[in-house]
């Protein structure tokens, strides 16, 4: 368990490290995608799921030449872009290329989780499912965390000082909790899904779904991609969940410690982020790989600055490490993420 309160705010390369996409390899995945062929005649597999779901989406309105022109667009463009959101924003208010962009990104983001290290899909087989296959990445040194001196009798007290902000469309967190608590305490998977229902996750920006509506890496509820892109945000949409920007702006006022994984420290992201009130942050971890020395600096004084607003007057001091993937900011600060005082 968590000493003290604790924040993660995990970004795309968090849950790179189980073969999920980034922003830069989900564009042009979602460009492939939407590539459609104008003659529907010779559409092949890999179009046919989600042309279908579109077609389906259109029926009512009448209008699928425009969804598949919003489709070709994206596809193009995509070549420009460091990201579908990035794309996204440029033309944000035209609401045709939103509900194909966000469709696409659902589609995506499913075919990637079933073919993820965390996917049960997987093969070879193995009794401990995917467990065996994340040895090397961060998630089983957060799993030690999480259950550290918690017996089986205390379950309740797993998440006590626990947040995290979720940047990411994906469910990795769920769907790895899940696998790790059934391991670590002999319950059963429905039993450990619903003791993570009591973790406070923050996802600013929506999830495919609640993995009690779409199971991981469910390909088969594709044809739903226009559906659940109900659930998810891009990165220019106003959020519209007011309750969940102060629930962000709150728990990073009182927390003490501030992990940072794989994420991309976009402004908007860190206005997000920014307490309206003064904070109680004593420690700043970052994974920063792919930072180069000087922009890894810039980010900690900003980060300093963010956070700078403290109940003792001091700036809390920011460590991103531009050498860390999440995995190795485990190894080196394992101990500082969770002190016992």
């Amino acid at each position: 368990m968590f000493h003290q309160k604790t924040v993660f705010v995990v970004g795309a390369g968090a849950s790179a490290e189980a073969n999920l996409p980034t922003g830069k390899v989900l564009a042009p995945r979602i460009s492939a995608l939407l590539s459609i062929p104008s003659d529907w005649a010779l559409i092949g597999e890999e179009h046919r799921t989600f042309a279908e779901a579109l077609e389906a989406h259109c029926h009512e309105s009448n209008d699928l030449a425009a969804h598949l022109e919003a489709s070709r667009i994206i596809a193009q463009g995509l070549q420009t872009a460091d990201s579908i959101d990035d794309f996204v924003d440029t033309f944000r208010n035209n609401k045709r290329i939103a509900a194909v962009a966000k469709a696409a990104i659902i589609h995506t983001i499913l075919n990637a989780e079933r073919d993820s290290l965390l996917s049960t899909r997987q093969s070879p087989p193995s009794a401990s499912g995917p467990l065996s296959r994340l040895h090397d990445k961060w998630y089983p040194a957060f799993g030690k965390m999480v259950v550290a001196q918690v017996a089986v009798d205390e379950l309740d007290r797993l998440f006590e000082n626990l947040t995290i902000v979720c940047f990411n469309y994906d469910r990795c967190i769920e769907e790895f909790l899940g696998h790790w608590l059934t391991a670590r305490y002999a319950t059963s998977l429905e039993t450990s899904r619903e003791l993570i229902s009591r973790l406070a996750i923050v996802r600013p920006y929506g999830q495919v779904a609640p993995l009690h509506d779409v199971a991981f890496g469910d390909t088969g509820q594709l044809s739903r991609s226009f559906a659940l892109s109900r659930n998810i945000n891009t990165f220019t949409e106003q959020i519209s969940d007011h309750a969940a920007i102060a629930t962000i702006k709150d728990v990073m006022a009182d927390a003490v410690t501030i992990i940072f994984l794989g994420f991309g420290f976009h402004r908007q992201n860190m206005d997000l982020l920014k307490p309206d009130r003064p904070t109680r942050v004593s420690r700043i971890l970052a994974s920063g790989r792919g930072l180069s020395p000087p922009n890894a600096a810039t980010i900690e004084r900003e980060l300093q600055q963010l956070f700078g607003q403290q109940e003792n007057s001091q700036s809390p001091p920011a460590k991103v490490d531009f050498n860390s993937s999440c995995h190795t900011l485990f190894d080196k600060y394992g101990r500082s993420m969770n002190p016992i005082a």
